[in-house]
């Protein structure tokens, strides 16, 4: 973990996939307004927290930031492993849920929490629109501590987390597995809102290059497309898909071509054709060489009928 001088004032790096989302904590609190509560623990946790305000208002003080970001109702934070913080609990309602991008079953509640001082407030200047990094292997995105957000939709998605935590049935196979799915779906998303850096940038250039069979590869125009020195491109292409640009573009064409043999009935030719070949022949051996078979043979066997079973019994399968 860094801090950035410019940009996000704070990085997380972890390990890319393959993740396995791991329900720590999670639980509902209410702070009365006579209680008067307004100043928390600076700490650090070891996990994710996800913090959902419903009602009322709360703040994450940011030491090194040297400021408060505001967390108001219909609000949600997503807090890094690592990032020194307090928060308020003001007044109102809040949900809160503990969990782990890959899975440490040994941290237990609360053993996540490391508390580095007393209890502070509000303090330092206003930092609305605050971003931290994440990189995740190669892949790196930008993230808002606090966004805006359809409370309701988000209480619904992680009420099932607050009930299982709250009867402890949270350890159970089929309630990690569920918890497991509802952490990945809500990172999932957060991810897709995110300010993604040059890798989704180099796959939509990519992709928008497969749509254009009649334009010329040019690998220099499509670097500058990315964002990408000409050799960076080719180096992270190359990294990536284990092949150089112009092939990988040439196996995104054919793929579109694979899915119109399969979906419709034109000429094998007129196929060819949208894909950027005049010559079919040329087509035909390009695309044997890719899928092991000619376009005729691909397109048969995508539309052979499945076997029906109905009058006898199915095949049994054995598991080892």
């Amino acid at each position: 973990m860094d801090r950035n001088g410019d940009g996000p004032g704070f990085s997380l790096r972890l390990p890319g996939p393959p993740f396995s989302p791991w329900l720590r904590l999670a639980h509902r609190w209410t702070a009365d307004l006579d209680l008067g509560v307004d100043r928390g623990p600076l700490r650090t946790i070891a996990d994710f927290e996800l913090f959902l305000q419903l009602e009322g208002d709360t703040w994450l003080h940011l030491p090194d930031a040297g400021g408060t970001v505001p967390l108001p109702a219909g609000h949600l934070a997503l807090i890094p492993p690592g990032l020194a913080h307090a928060f308020g609990h003001g007044w109102g309602t809040h949900l809160a849920v503990h969990w782990d991008l890959h899975a440490r079953p040994a941290l237990e509640a609360p053993d996540m929490l490391r508390l580095l001082g007393p209890r502070t407030g509000p303090a330092g200047r206003r930092l609305a629109g605050w971003t931290w990094r994440l990189q995740l292997g190669d892949l790196a995105y930008d993230l808002p501590l606090v966004q805006a957000v359809d409370a309701a939709a988000w209480r619904a998605r992680l009420e099932p987390l607050l009930a299982m935590w709250a009867g402890r049935f949270h350890a159970g196979v089929a309630e990690r597995v569920r918890a497991a799915g509802i952490l990945a779906s809500c990172f999932a998303d957060l991810l897709a809102h995110a300010g993604s850096r040059s890798e989704d940038r180099l796959s939509q250039v990519l992709a928008a290059a497969a749509t254009r069979p009649r334009a010329r590869v040019r690998i220099a125009a499509l670097a500058r497309e990315a964002g990408m020195g000409e050799a960076a491109f080719r180096a992270r292409i190359r990294q990536r898909f284990a092949t150089g640009a112009r092939e990988h573009i040439e196996r995104l064409r054919l793929e579109r071509a694979a899915l119109a043999l399969c979906s419709g009935d034109a000429p094998v030719a007129a196929v060819a054709a949208a894909a950027g070949y005049d010559d079919p022949f040329h087509f035909a051996r390009v695309f044997r060489r890719v899928f092991g078979r000619s376009p005729s043979a691909y397109r048969a066997a995508a539309r052979l009928p499945v076997a029906s079973t109905r009058g006898g019994s199915a095949p049994s399968q054995g598991m080892a």
